[in-house]
Protein backbone atom coordinates (compact mmCIF):
# COMPACT_ATOMS: atom_id res chain seq x y z
CA UNK A 1 0.00 0.00 0.00
CA UNK A 2 1.88 3.33 -0.83
CA UNK A 3 1.41 6.62 1.24
CA UNK A 4 -1.15 8.13 -0.92
CA UNK A 5 -3.90 5.26 -0.68
CA UNK A 6 -2.68 4.83 3.34
CA UNK A 7 -3.35 8.58 3.74
CA UNK A 8 -6.78 8.24 2.03
CA UNK A 9 -7.57 5.73 4.03
CA UNK A 10 -6.65 7.19 7.28
CA UNK A 11 -8.85 10.56 6.08
CA UNK A 12 -11.94 8.54 5.16
CA UNK A 13 -11.17 6.90 8.72
CA UNK A 14 -10.82 10.34 10.51
CA UNK A 15 -14.03 12.22 8.35
CA UNK A 16 -16.12 8.64 9.68
CA UNK A 17 -14.88 9.30 13.32
CA UNK A 18 -17.59 10.16 15.73
CA UNK A 19 -14.88 12.36 17.26
CA UNK A 20 -15.62 14.37 14.19
CA UNK A 21 -16.85 17.98 14.62
CA UNK A 22 -20.08 17.28 13.35
CA UNK A 23 -20.45 15.43 15.94
CA UNK A 24 -19.32 17.47 18.78
CA UNK A 25 -23.28 18.56 20.12
CA UNK A 26 -23.77 14.59 20.79
CA UNK A 27 -20.62 14.30 22.56
CA UNK A 28 -21.07 17.14 24.28
CA UNK A 29 -24.30 15.74 25.98
CA UNK A 30 -23.11 12.31 26.09
CA UNK A 31 -20.13 13.81 28.53
CA UNK A 32 -22.73 15.82 30.46
CA UNK A 33 -24.83 12.66 30.79
CA UNK A 34 -21.66 10.79 32.32
CA UNK A 35 -19.97 13.38 34.46
CA UNK A 36 -23.84 13.70 36.18
CA UNK A 37 -24.24 9.78 35.40
CA UNK A 38 -21.65 7.53 34.41
CA UNK A 39 -24.29 4.42 34.47
CA UNK A 40 -26.40 6.43 31.96
CA UNK A 41 -23.92 6.19 28.83
CA UNK A 42 -22.98 3.26 26.66
CA UNK A 43 -20.49 1.18 28.24
CA UNK A 44 -17.61 1.66 25.67
CA UNK A 45 -18.80 5.38 25.38
CA UNK A 46 -17.91 5.43 29.54
CA UNK A 47 -14.66 3.62 29.51
CA UNK A 48 -13.68 6.12 27.07
CA UNK A 49 -14.38 9.19 28.72
CA UNK A 50 -13.33 7.72 31.97
CA UNK A 51 -10.02 7.59 30.15
CA UNK A 52 -9.61 10.93 29.05
CA UNK A 53 -6.70 12.11 31.00
CA UNK A 54 -7.00 15.06 33.64
CA UNK A 55 -6.28 18.50 32.81
CA UNK A 56 -3.00 19.86 35.11
CA UNK A 57 -4.09 16.74 37.40
CA UNK A 58 -7.04 18.33 38.67
CA UNK A 59 -9.80 15.41 39.86
CA UNK A 60 -12.79 15.00 38.57
CA UNK A 61 -14.76 17.61 35.47
CA UNK A 62 -17.44 18.95 36.99
CA UNK A 63 -20.60 19.27 34.87
CA UNK A 64 -20.50 21.92 32.54
CA UNK A 65 -24.60 22.07 32.40
CA UNK A 66 -23.94 22.62 36.39
CA UNK A 67 -21.33 25.64 36.13
CA UNK A 68 -23.96 27.56 33.21
CA UNK A 69 -26.91 26.93 35.56
CA UNK A 70 -24.78 28.36 38.26
CA UNK A 71 -23.87 31.40 36.55
CA UNK A 72 -27.30 31.84 35.41
CA UNK A 73 -28.64 32.13 38.71
CA UNK A 74 -26.04 34.17 40.41
CA UNK A 75 -27.19 36.73 37.11
CA UNK A 76 -30.82 36.47 38.39
CA UNK A 77 -30.08 37.62 42.04
CA UNK A 78 -30.53 41.44 42.84
CA UNK A 79 -27.20 43.01 42.07
CA UNK A 80 -27.35 44.52 45.86
CA UNK A 81 -26.44 40.99 47.21
CA UNK A 82 -23.32 40.58 44.55
CA UNK A 83 -21.96 43.62 46.25
CA UNK A 84 -19.87 43.37 49.16
CA UNK A 85 -20.97 45.22 52.46
CA UNK A 86 -19.40 48.94 52.92
CA UNK A 87 -17.59 47.73 55.98
CA UNK A 88 -16.17 44.55 53.71
CA UNK A 89 -14.73 46.54 51.71
CA UNK A 90 -10.98 46.76 51.72
CA UNK A 91 -9.39 50.03 50.15
CA UNK A 92 -6.57 51.20 51.76
CA UNK A 93 -4.20 53.85 50.18
CA UNK A 94 -1.53 51.87 49.51
CA UNK A 95 -3.61 49.53 47.45
CA UNK A 96 -5.31 53.12 45.76
CA UNK A 97 -1.31 54.24 45.51
CA UNK A 98 -0.59 50.55 44.00
CA UNK A 99 -3.30 51.44 41.03
CA UNK A 100 -1.65 54.75 40.51
CA UNK A 101 1.76 52.82 40.16
CA UNK A 102 0.18 50.88 37.37
CA UNK A 103 -1.38 54.44 35.89
CA UNK A 104 1.95 55.48 35.66
CA UNK A 105 4.11 52.11 34.02
CA UNK A 106 1.30 51.85 31.79
CA UNK A 107 1.61 55.94 31.01
CA UNK A 108 5.65 55.49 30.11
CA UNK A 109 4.42 52.10 27.95
CA UNK A 110 2.65 54.36 25.42
CA UNK A 111 4.09 57.81 25.80
CA UNK A 112 7.76 57.24 27.53
CA UNK A 113 8.88 57.44 23.96
CA UNK A 114 8.63 60.85 23.34
CA UNK A 115 10.51 61.97 26.11
CA UNK A 116 13.96 59.71 25.42
CA UNK A 117 17.07 61.26 24.57
CA UNK A 118 17.47 60.56 21.47
CA UNK A 119 19.03 63.64 20.48
CA UNK A 120 22.18 64.04 22.49
CA UNK A 121 23.03 68.08 20.86
CA UNK A 122 19.90 68.98 22.08
CA UNK A 123 18.82 70.65 19.12
CA UNK A 124 14.64 69.56 19.21
CA UNK A 125 12.85 70.91 21.89
CA UNK A 126 11.41 67.70 24.64
CA UNK A 127 7.85 67.69 25.15
CA UNK A 128 6.69 68.21 28.79
CA UNK A 129 4.29 65.28 29.15
CA UNK A 130 2.08 65.45 31.97
CA UNK A 131 0.71 62.27 32.52
CA UNK A 132 4.25 60.91 32.74
CA UNK A 133 5.20 62.98 36.13
CA UNK A 134 4.42 61.62 39.58
CA UNK A 135 1.72 64.05 40.76
CA UNK A 136 -0.33 63.61 37.92
CA UNK A 137 -0.63 60.28 39.21
CA UNK A 138 -1.43 61.25 42.87
CA UNK A 139 2.56 59.84 43.46
CA UNK A 140 5.43 62.00 45.17
CA UNK A 141 8.90 61.79 46.28
CA UNK A 142 8.01 59.96 49.20
CA UNK A 143 6.35 56.99 47.52
CA UNK A 144 9.99 56.52 45.49
CA UNK A 145 10.87 54.32 48.71
CA UNK A 146 7.45 52.35 48.88
CA UNK A 147 7.93 48.38 47.23
CA UNK A 148 4.74 47.69 44.69
CA UNK A 149 3.68 45.22 43.12
CA UNK A 150 4.43 45.69 39.71
CA UNK A 151 2.48 42.65 37.65
CA UNK A 152 4.01 40.39 34.76
CA UNK A 153 7.15 43.38 34.09
CA UNK A 154 10.15 41.48 32.77
CA UNK A 155 12.35 43.12 35.56
CA UNK A 156 11.05 40.91 38.56
CA UNK A 157 8.37 40.72 40.91
CA UNK A 158 8.44 44.26 42.55
CA UNK A 159 9.19 47.65 41.94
Amino acid sequence: MDDITRSRGLLEIWEDSQLAGHNAAYLEGLYEGFLNDPASVPEDWRIFFQTLPRVNGYGAETSHSTIRDTFRSITRQPSARLHAEPDAQVSTAHEEKQIRVLQLINAFRFRGHQIANFDPLGLREKPVLMELALEFHGLGEADLDTVFETGSLAIGEHA
